[in-house]
């Protein structure tokens, strides 16, 4: 099984929110006749805070120009600048923030969603990868092997990549998916309809950004 990341990132900076790169992962896997089908999307932004440094611009502002959910990202996790709440217990070597906003997986793989978002978030090794707290469908307890953290009176979690996690430490070569496991265009098709469609899945972004779980 593959995950797959795409990005654009722009040459020229006009506008304080093109320091924030949209990021969108497709996790997919090839069929019985060798054919890709897509098993799941995740939707994410990441902030590269050592850019907005170097072009001398506040981050608060970079945030808060590009949505709603980002300006409360960064007043849950950072007090003045670029400096994170200390009883975080972030790492100051940390450069970036992964902010997955919203995510969809085919139910096929919830056996393996510990697996994904482990892949997900080691793809940014030097960040703090965070989301609502409802996006991944895990247990505390999956949660926490993962390296996850709550936060007081907030519906985010995050995890610090500098750290090992225990599913890190348990897994250091990932996750395997039974070759017995089999797919077919049909799961694809489940995920494109609830992907694209106009159900809970495909709403504003800003009531995902904001933490509000879609009702179903």
């Amino acid at each position: 099984m593959q995950i797959e990341c795409t990005f654009s990132a722009p040459m020229y900076r006009d506008a304080l929110d093109d320091f924030i790169r949209h990021l969108d992962l497709t996790i997919f896997e090839y069929g019985a006749d060798d054919d890709r089908i897509v098993l799941g999307r995740i939707a994410g932004d990441l902030l590269p805070m050592v850019d907005v440094m170097d072009a001398g611009e506040n981050l608060y502002d970079v945030c808060d120009a590009d949505s709603a959910g980002w300006e409360e990202v960064y007043s849950i996790l950072f007090e003045n600048g670029f400096d994170f709440r200390s009883e975080l217990h972030i790492e100051p070597s940390v450069d970036a923030v992964l902010f997955i906003w919203k995510t969809l997986l085919h139910p096929k793989l919830d056996p393996y969603r510990r697996g994904v978002f482990e892949t997900v978030s080691r793809m940014f090794s030097c960040s703090v990868v965070a989301m609502w707290n409802y996006a991944t469908k895990l247990t505390e307890q999956e949660l926490a092997d993962l390296g996850f953290r709550k936060i007081a009176d907030s519906k985010l979690i995050y995890r610090d990549m500098s750290m090992v996690a225990d599913y890190s430490r348990n897994s250091p070569n990932g996750t395997d998916v039974p070759l017995e496991l089999e797919f077919t265009k049909d799961d694809e098709q489940w995920i494109k309809q609830r992907w694209d469609n106009s159900d809970w899945h495909h709403v504003d972004r800003e009531q995902y950004d904001l933490g509000q779980e879609p009702e179903k």
